[in-house]
């Protein structure tokens, strides 16, 4: 019996084969009533530490939007600013911009002391805004012109090199008289970016960008100024047709330029390659002239009425239609009366008929006839509208270099042309 109790404690000490010894090792401190301990003191830290960071959030503020409806761009400038200034801020999913609510007065003063945030007010979504009842026609009209002028102010800041731009409608109330009508005016101030300019492409796209927006407005209506103050659409399309006047500056060089080329051509077989050179001065007259003339042809026109009166008068025609007016006048003559009544105050002789005395009667003594006629006269009218840009006077100067000879000898010298 001893023997067998031996050699079981001695199998029960005997290491198990195949098994690591660190396996073994964490197994039995699992296995130990410490770690069991060091285990709930885990969760209990755990727990305590999830419950006072859970009563930390509840006691934290909520932040709320420092501005709404902000662009990309004004987004952009304002956190810059509020770095600058190490304010807190925080950013939400949609991209509005979260600050405390205590700061919030404090931190709008700051950026409005900076002149942030540069937008120009709402456009047209404040038309899906529900409208108050009570909202009067001229209140809409007005609201309405605003969004109108804040969505051209939003399309010219897409140009580049301007940074913001500020529209202004002037759009008189339409009359029913039509010589009492006045022409919508716009008026459009432009921010340039540091070191950029406009050209003049660009400041006429932007006035006929607002003047094809608004009815009626024509493009030389639109007046386009920049942040010094300075006029840039002062050289947009006037009366003379040609458009701005960098445009006809530019038509006069091109003219000159051609009439130069032209007598340098000329002259060069003659005096040699780049021995004669050649300015012009055009004076161009850009207004443009209308006329109107009326030509009358000498052929006769065609008859287009005609009117035709033949009237004649016999001997018995006199005073037949005279008379005192009244009853005895028309009552019929008496009867039995051979003789006919007299006609004019002519007594016919006793020796007539009655029917040699109707033919007496009815024998004209006056004939008159009327003729009119209305004639289509021919007349040709025409409608001339000269083109402007005819050159009206011409100054050239030509400079012919010195023709060089070779002498007998071999010496060069210089001559001058004939």
């Amino acid at each position: 019996m001893a023997q067998n109790s031996m050699a079981s404690m001695s199998a029960a000490h005997q290491p198990t084969t195949g098994t690591p010894a660190w396996i073994r090792q964490i197994d039995g401190f699992t296995q130990s009533s410490s770690f069991r301990q060091l285990l709930i003191l885990v969760a209990l830290a755990a727990t305590l530490s999830f419950m006072v960071g859970f009563f930390l959030w509840g006691q934290k503020p909520s932040l709320v939007p420092l501005y709404t409806n902000l662009g990309p761009k004004e987004s952009a400038a304002v956190v810059d600013a509020l770095r600058a200034a190490k304010k807190n801020y925080q950013l939400s999913a949609d991209g509005a911009i979260l600050v405390d609510p205590a700061q919030l007065p404090a931190v709008r003063m700051l950026l409005a002391s900076e002149g942030l945030p540069s937008g120009n007010g709402v456009g047209l979504e404040m038309l899906d805004k529900d409208q108050s009842l009570g909202t009067s026609q001229f209140v809409e009209h007005a609201r309405y012109q605003h969004a109108i002028e804040v969505e051209l102010a939003r399309s010219i800041e897409t140009i580049q090199g301007v940074s913001a731009a500020r529209v202004h409608l002037a759009t008189p109330k339409q009359s029913v008289f039509v010589r009492e009508q006045q022409p919508p005016t716009a008026s459009v101030v432009v921010e340039l970016s540091p070191g950029q300019s406009l050209t003049a492409d660009q400041v006429r796209a932007i006035v006929h960008l607002v003047a094809s927006s608004v009815a009626g407005m024509k493009p030389e209506n639109v007046s386009v100024i920049d942040q010094r103050g300075e006029l840039l659409s002062q050289n947009s399309d006037d009366a003379s047709g040609m458009g701005l006047t960098d445009k006809q500056f530019a038509y006069r060089q091109r003219v000159e330029r051609a009439y130069a080329r032209q007598i340098e051509a000329l002259l060069t077989p003659i005096v040699g390659a780049n021995q004669v050179r050649a300015q012009v001065s055009a004076n161009i007259d850009f207004s443009r002239q209308e006329g109107t003339s009326e030509t009358y042809g000498p052929k006769t026109g065609v008859v287009l009425s005609e009117q035709t009166s033949d009237t004649t008068r016999a001997l018995g025609d006199q005073g037949i239609n005279g008379g005192v007016p009244g009853a005895l006048t028309n009552q019929p003559p008496g009867g039995g009366t051979v003789t006919p009544p007299t006609a004019g105050g002519l007594q016919p002789p006793a020796n007539l008929n009655v029917q040699q005395y109707q033919q007496i009667i009815q024998t004209p003594i006056s004939t008159q006839k009327n003729e009119t006629r209305n004639y289509n006269v021919d007349k040709d009218i025409r409608h001339t509208q000269y083109a402007s840009g005819a050159v009206d006077k011409l100054n050239v100067a030509v400079l012919l270099d010195e023709k060089t000879v070779t002498d007998k000898d071999g010496k060069t010298k210089t001559e001058a042309e004939d």
